[in-house]
């Protein structure tokens, strides 16, 4: 099923979830509503990495983190994928019993709620100020009720030891192996953005190309415009998707407002015809309904 993804308007996950808004240095412009780097932030990325892409890596972490989705009808019952059905025993003891378990499904969610309890996924901090990379900039009216959530979940997170959090990437490994509708994006949000090794960056593309062939519509501006070893017809694929997206609002524009330079030379009439090719594929399984 092709689940939407809505963005700033809506609340938590949203503003969260899409922080693809945000691609924007503080600066002369408008800040939009999404997650910028902080302008006064001293190291705010990797060094190799332009602004846009250290953007695009807490984007995925984000979006990943904050949906909270169950990943099967089994999850969505109750049993285990849901953080709304989550009380006070916290994410411990389901992340114990995915690592358990041995099923894949339930190791994605297990990641997922790993990654939204890291340190520099605070949503709080970034709403108030205090992160020392990121800001969340949210309209007023929704800064109270983000916040609520995010303490929620900040709740959950303290029944996870230092032993189950370093779990993230085992488990993360664990659904990209199965090729869970998912898994890429959450295993690329917990790979270290200053160290990713090219093994590492070949697994994440492999799992994002899975993602993005089951409709997750945030695997798109990666492919698109991520460094992670895709060819140039698939970049020139992905980035006709990430605009058809744009277009249907269920990408922001702002997406588009920086975008790499067109590789040199100019895309081949069999280049063009390839990634015309993967757009036809892909696009009924990535388009919003209706």
């Amino acid at each position: 099923m092709i689940r939407p993804v809505i963005w700033a308007a809506g609340g938590a996950a949203l503003a969260l979830a899409l922080a693809l808004a945000g691609w924007h240095w503080l600066g002369a412009r408008p800040l939009p509503t999404g997650v910028v780097p902080a302008a006064s932030a001293p190291g705010s990325g990797p060094a190799d990495l332009s602004p846009i892409e250290r953007s695009l890596s807490l984007a995925a972490a984000a979006a990943s983190a904050s949906q909270q989705q169950p990943s099967s009808p089994e999850a969505a019952s109750g049993a285990s994928g849901s953080a709304a059905g989550i009380g006070s025993e916290g994410f411990g003891p389901h992340v114990q019993r995915a690592l358990d378990s041995g099923d894949p499904r339930q190791a994605l969610d297990a990641a997922r709620w790993i990654n939204s309890c890291r340190p520099d996924m605070d949503v709080e901090s970034m709403i108030n100020g205090s992160h020392p990379k990121y800001r969340l900039v949210l309209p007023a009216d929704q800064q109270a009720s983000v916040i609520t959530k995010e303490r929620q979940n900040q709740r959950r997170c303290q029944t996870l030891t230092p032993d189950l959090m370093a779990q993230q990437s085992m488990l993360a490994l664990r659904a990209l192996d199965a090729k869970v509708p998912g898994a890429g994006l959450v295993y690329y949000n917990g790979l270290n953005p200053e160290a990713r090794s090219p093994a590492e960056l070949e697994r994440a593309l492999e799992g994002l190309r899975v993602d993005a062939a089951h409709g997750e519509e945030m695997a798109v501006p990666l492919l698109a415009i991520g460094k992670l070893g895709q060819s140039r017809v698939e970049q020139l694929a992905y980035t006709r998707l990430m605009n058809l997206l744009i277009l249907k609002d269920v990408l922001p524009p702002t997406v588009g407002l920086e975008m790499p330079k067109p590789p040199e030379p100019p895309y081949s009439p069999k280049e063009e015809a390839d990634a015309a090719a993967l757009v036809k594929r892909l696009w009924p399984r990535l388009k919003p309904a209706g």
